[in-house]
């Protein structure tokens, strides 16, 4: 789903880059390392926020979890 999020975000971004670029006169705006560095920082952030859950997740016995719900 993050991915999913990173393909659609990089996809706007550049759109709207290519429309700033037009409007504001002598700025570059399709910077490819910054398009990349923005996208690495995301899926790092969604892969520390899914870590801790689903190694929660695994340490919790199965018989357990099904006898509570």
């Amino acid at each position: 789903m993050a991915a999913l999020g990173v393909v659609i975000g990089l996809g706007l971004g550049v759109a709207l880059a290519r429309v700033m670029e037009d409007l504001l006169f002598g700025v570059v705006a399709l910077e490819p390392w910054l398009f990349a560095a923005v996208a690495s920082a995301l899926a790092a952030a969604a892969l520390a926020a899914s870590l801790l859950p689903a190694r929660h997740a695994t340490k919790v016995d199965p018989a357990m979890a099904l006898r509570s719900t």
